[in-house]
């Protein structure tokens, strides 16, 4: 019995700032974005900054910004997944 190998996508590093939009866009938080592929991103928060499970994020401040879902949390840092 194999385990099937996944590829991983290609993530390409970023330091730049990033928006986290929260009840529609209404309130925002900004963090940082330390790399990003098609199918997610790694964030960095500040500290004390509690992230919800859901949320969208942005690139620009006011940004359409894309839904994301967090699929793991390491103190500062988490791994969203865009839904």
């Amino acid at each position: 019995m194999f385990g099937s190998k996944q590829k991983r996508e290609r993530r390409f590093q970023r330091n730049q700032h990033a928006w986290i939009m929260l009840d529609g866009g209404f309130a925002k938080r900004e963090c940082q974005l330390a790399d990003i592929s098609s199918s997610g991103a790694k964030l960095v928060v500040s500290p004390g900054e509690r992230l919800p499970s859901q949320f969208t994020m942005s690139t620009t401040p006011n940004g359409p910004g894309k839904p994301c879902k967090i699929v793991w949390r390491n103190g500062r840092m988490a791994g969203v997944k865009f839904c």
